[in-house]
């Protein structure tokens, strides 16, 4: 993601799924927040989770606080 960052004309963005823990999902995006990406895409859900669960919106409420970048809810 660094190197897609520094190399672009435009502004970079990255997805994720939720991690099993939400300390695990934290990490996560505090590596990818310091690639220097404009903005991060969170699915609610684990990818075991999917479709059948609802999104978790305790976790995207801790992602939308612990980040400095635009989060965007999926």
């Amino acid at each position: 993601l660094s190197a897609l960052v520094a190399n672009a004309t435009v502004p970079v963005t990255c997805k994720i799924r939720l991690l099993d823990s939400i300390e695990d999902t934290l990490e996560l995006c505090k590596v990818i927040q310091r690639t220097g990406v404009s903005a991060m895409g969170v699915h609610g859900r684990t990818k075991e989770q999917r479709p059948r669960h609802p999104n978790n919106l305790e976790a995207i409420k801790s992602i939308v606080e612990f980040m400095d970048i635009p989060v965007i809810a999926k």
